[in-house]
């Protein structure tokens, strides 16, 4: 059978199963600032869990995960187990069939930790915060729910963003080029006039500062003090924008005028850059941790005075533009990769008009 492509949500009963997000470490008896994901059983704060399906034939499948502390791992069903890869050792597990159903517990020193509805794991330094017993007996574990959704996907709130991402934005005073980013080329016939083809940028279409894709489809666009949330699915600006970043993004102190770039790197932070440093915004914390941060101390090789423009592509990397040049940073090696930086000019097919500097970038 040819491989076909669905969505799926995981569900427990009536409730979603999603991703939330804690300052808390789940193996330590101590809060942590590492800001770790877990799987949960609660809906309070939690994002859809969507995933990726592929149908091999009949007895065998894959589930590719959408979002969340999975994110882009497989699940692979071979007719008995579903076996989840994890870059957390105690976050790896088996899935036991169930009919319409799988079964998840992980591995901690040996013991089975099956989930179940209605107890949670408690850490004496910080609150509940996560459905969880232990156990070894299997008629105790909570049973889930995977639901085919590829035909319900209607409401941009419900769907996950766009995956591969298709274009890249980049702006530069009025102007702006789109990029293919399969084609890794310029389209023909750009750069072109912001104005004429942004509905609803008029009062930003001069330029602006920075460019930011969220995780619901929406684009942030920041200029001085202010900022626009723009729907990429209508090509629309939200009603009652701009709005000042002071008041809207909470711990943004220092940074909520003249931002320099912004970037989501998909792993629940907002990175934003002004001179020589760097502000963290935690998404399900909905504030920045209210400090600043030196760039060249905690991002390995980047030693630009400043950041122009930070472009996420999808794929594992960032891209870190000042003047004409640029560096492709690692996410997961946590550095920059060797070789940077490079010359705008020569490395992105179609962008010459923009050689010599960028001044935002997104992509979606």
């Amino acid at each position: 059978m040819e491989n076909q492509k669905r969505y799926v949500k995981l569900s427990v009963g009536h409730e979603l199963v999603g991703v939330k997000y804690e300052y808390k470490h789940f193996l330590t008896s101590t809060c942590t600032e590492s800001y770790s994901k877990y799987l949960c059983l609660s809906t309070d704060d939690a994002y859809v869990a969507y995933f990726t399906m592929e149908i091999f034939d009949t007895d065998r499948c894959s589930f590719k995960f959408y979002d969340g502390p999975y994110k882009d791992k497989w699940l692979t069903y071979n007719g008995g187990y579903l076996y989840v890869q994890s870059d957390y050792s105690y976050l790896a597990g088996d899935f036991s069939d169930n009919g319409s159903t799988v079964k998840l517990f992980t591995i901690r020193n040996g013991t089975k930790h099956w989930f179940k509805k209605g107890n949670k794991y408690k850490n004496d330094a910080c609150d509940n915060f996560f459905y969880i017993v232990t156990t070894t007996n299997e008629s105790d574990a909570l049973t889930f729910n995977l639901t085919d959704i590829s035909s319900s996907l209607l409401d941009p709130r419900d769907r996950p963003i766009s995956n591969p991402l298709k274009k890249a934005y980049f702006f530069k005073g009025g102007q702006y080029i789109q990029f293919d980013i399969a084609a890794d080329r310029a389209d023909e016939g750009y750069p072109k006039p912001i104005k004429d083809n942004w509905p609803g940028l008029h009062a930003f279409a001069d330029e602006f500062d920075a460019a930011l894709h969220w995780d619901n489809e929406k684009i942030y666009v920041f200029k001085g003090s202010e900022y626009i949330r723009y729907d990429a699915p209508t090509a629309q600006i939200d009603s009652g924008y701009p709005k000042p970043i002071k008041d809207n993004w909470a711990g943004m102190d220092g940074f909520d005028q003249d931002i320099d770039a912004a970037v989501n790197l998909d792993k629940g932070k907002v990175y934003f850059f002004k001179g020589s440093n760097y502000a963290r915004y935690e998404i399900a914390a909905e504030r920045a941790t209210g400090d600043s941060f030196h760039i060249a101390s905690y991002w390995p090789g980047v030693h630009f005075l400043n950041i122009d423009a930070a472009l996420n592509l999808g794929n594992g990397k960032v891209y870190l533009f000042s003047g004409s040049e640029f560096i492709r940073y690692d996410i997961a090696a946590d550095k920059a990769d060797e070789g940077y930086p490079k010359p705008i000019k020569g490395n992105w097919t179609g962008l010459d008009a923009f050689a010599d500097g960028i001044d935002a970038a997104t992509a979606f």
